[in-house]
Formats: C-alpha cells, sequence, structure tokens
C-alpha cells in the first residue's frame, strides 16, 4: 500500500509538471502577439513606419492612407530586408523627385501655352540724333554763287533758282545768307516776268511757244507756276505741271486736224504758219509757203498748233499732246482752253481728269 501511495504522488508530480509548461506555453503567443501590437502602435505614432495614422476614413477594415499594412515593409517595394530608416528616405527622395518632374512638366506646358509669361516691355524708343549740319567752305560758296549768277544772266532762271535752294539749304555765315537773300532779290522780279510772259502766250493761242519759254524754268526736272494756276485756281492742276501723265498716254484719244486748217509749228529753228496738206495718225504733213517757193514737212500734230485756236481745238490739241507724252504742253493748252472758256465741255472734263 505504501509503495502504491508512493507511486501515485510520484505520477501526480509529473502531470503537474507536464501541465505548467503547456500553460505556459499557450500564454507565450499571446504576450508576443501584444507586444507586437503595443510595439507597432507606438511606431505609428513615433512615424516609424512613414507617416502617422491618417485623418481620412475608408472603408470599415483599411488602416488608413499612409498606413502600412501588418507584415509589409514601408516602401512596399518588397524590400522587407531593408532597414525602416533607409525604406523612409528612399519614399521621400522619389516622391521629391516626382514633386519636381511635375513641377517641370507644369512649367513647360505654361510656357508653351503662353501661361506664366511676363508681357514683353517696350523698350524706350532711342532718342534720334541730330542730323549732321552741312557745312560749306567759303570758296564752294562763292563758286556756287557765281554759278547761279551766270545762270540769271543767260536766262536759265530755273537752274539759277535751283542752285539758290542748295545754298539755302546749307549752314551758311551771316555775310553768305545776305549775298545769298541779295542773289534771290535779283531772281524773283525776273521769274514772275518769264511767267507772266507765258501767261500771255497761252491767251493769244501761242501755244507752243509757252511752253518753248516753260523751259527756263524747270528746277531739276519740275516746274512749278504760280501766277499760272493763279489764273485758273479752278483746274487744280497740282503744283507740278511736268508732272508725268502716266497710263493717260495711251488712253487719249484726239480728233485729227482737218485739211487745209491753218496751223503754225516751228520748222527750221523759227515759227511758221501753213496749212494742212494731209494728217495720219499721230502725225500732219503742213504745206509751207516762202516766197515763190513751198515746202512740205511732216511733223507730230502735238509740235503744230491751229491759229486762233477755239476751245474745242486747244482741248483736242491737249489730247494730243497726253498721247505724246508732253505733259507740260498738254497743261498749257487746258489752260488755254479754260481762259477761253470756263464750263467746261464733256471732252474738256475727260482732259481734265488725265492731268490731275
Amino acid at each position: 500500500m505504501a509503495d502504491t501511495a508512493q507511486t501515485g504522488t510520484v505520477d501526480g508530480d509529473a502531470a503537474a509538471a507536464t501541465a505548467a509548461p503547456k500553460r505556459r506555453r499557450r500564454k507565450r503567443p499571446l504576450l508576443v502577439a501584444a507586444f507586437a501590437a503595443l510595439m507597432w502602435f507606438i511606431g505609428q505614432g513615433l512615424g516609424w513606419f512613414g507617416a502617422g495614422p491618417s485623418g481620412e476614413r475608408g472603408e470599415v477594415g483599411d488602416l488608413g492612407k499612409g498606413a502600412a499594412k501588418p507584415g509589409e515593409s514601408v516602401g512596399g517595394d518588397g524590400k522587407d530586408g531593408a532597414p525602416v530608416t533607409a525604406q523612409l528616405a528612399e519614399l521621400r527622395e522619389e516622391q521629391q523627385h516626382e514633386q519636381e518632374s511635375n513641377t517641370n512638366t507644369a512649367g513647360d506646358e505654361k510656357v508653351a501655352a503662353g501661361i506664366g509669361t511676363k508681357e514683353p516691355v517696350e523698350a524706350t524708343p532711342k532718342p534720334v540724333p541730330p542730323k549732321p549740319v552741312l557745312a560749306i567752305t567759303d570758296d564752294r560758296f562763292q563758286s556756287l554763287l557765281s554759278l547761279a549768277e551766270g545762270h540769271i544772266a543767260d536766262a536759265e532762271l530755273g537752274d539759277a533758282h535751283g542752285i539758290l535752294k542748295r545754298l539755302t539749304a546749307l549752314t551758311l555765315t551771316d555775310a553768305q545768307k545776305q549775298q545769298v537773300a541779295a542773289t534771290e532779290k535779283q531772281l524773283a522780279p525776273l521769274r514772275q516776268a518769264a511767267e507772266a510772259s507765258i501767261l500771255a502766250h497761252v491767251r493769244k493761242g501761242e501755244v507752243l511757244a509757252a511752253d518753248l519759254a516753260s523751259r527756263e524754268l524747270l528746277v531739276a526736272g519740275v516746274w512749278q507756276p504760280e501766277q499760272l494756276r493763279k489764273a485758273a485756281p479752278q483746274l487744280g492742276l497740282g503744283a507740278d505741271w511736268q508732272k508725268p501723265v502716266g497710263e493717260a498716254q495711251e488712253k487719249a484719244t484726239p480728233q485729227p486736224l482737218p485739211r487745209n486748217r491753218r496751223v503754225r509749228l516751228q520748222w527750221r529753228d523759227a515759227f511758221r504758219v501753213g496749212t494742212v496738206a494731209s494728217s495720219k495718225d499721230q502725225q500732219v504733213t503742213v504745206q509751207v509757203r516762202s516766197g515763190s517757193t513751198q515746202s512740205f514737212p511732216t511733223v507730230r500734230i502735238s509740235q503744230c498748233e491751229p491759229t486762233d485756236s477755239s476751245y474745242d481745238e486747244a482741248i483736242e490739241m491737249g489730247f494730243h499732246a497726253v498721247r505724246a507724252g508732253a505733259s507740260r504742253l498738254a497743261r498749257l493748252w487746258l489752260l488755254r482752253a479754260h481762259l477761253l472758256q470756263q464750263q467746261a465741255s464733256a471732252r474738256g472734263l475727260e482732259l481734265l481728269e488725265m492731268l490731275r
């Protein structure tokens, strides 16, 4: 009996010793899990695993934005063995590169679209430097002034006027200015007298003589008659009566001179009177008698004129001058017609339109 009791005691002690470790083994996983959970929450608060718990609520069971799932590394790229600090550094570096890339891309798009660029500032215009003063030596001045005086003596009034205009455009001394003014004072009445003579020729129907005299008043190919324009301001022919007729030359359709009409023409360095023998296109053959002899020169119609021309004849002669490209002569014929008759005809208005 004693043996039996002793054996039972030994067995009971062994069973109790075996049960204790089993209870301790069952408690150990729970402690490990609790400790891991505690460390996980502490790590979240300290930022060991990236961003702290997100304030945004997701679906039931979600951990929220920025929270890592248990068992995953923070980087989420499968580097479970990398230290947490290294993973966080990589993550921050990737985010920084991504932000810089987005900023550069947005900037490029704005530049391409013209957004965010400053409007070009208008540059302040640079001051225009003054034109250089044109100077002339006294020897050169005296030479030009003498040339102008020579033109005046030869009745080349236009050439003289042109030289004086050149001199007045230069910077002159007071003495030189006085010399130019004295020469202009000498030239002015001569120019006025020449224009008066031209106007008198036109009134008498001597338009060819008026055209010949007007050559003396040309200044560098320009003729700006003052008295003639004042005699017919209604015409409005402009300042330069030497202005080309342009396309009107081909559009002019003048009427031919009738046969046996008495005309005046310049032939053999003199004005002579004859009669029209024949007229064809823009040419006319004139019978000219001189004593017991006679000649039959053929000239352009614009180079002759009907004696005592009428209004209609003056207009047609104006068309002949346009056809020949003699713009100054055409305007003188128009002036002749206007002085004969203030009321313009249809043909007169047509000619006026070509010469304006």
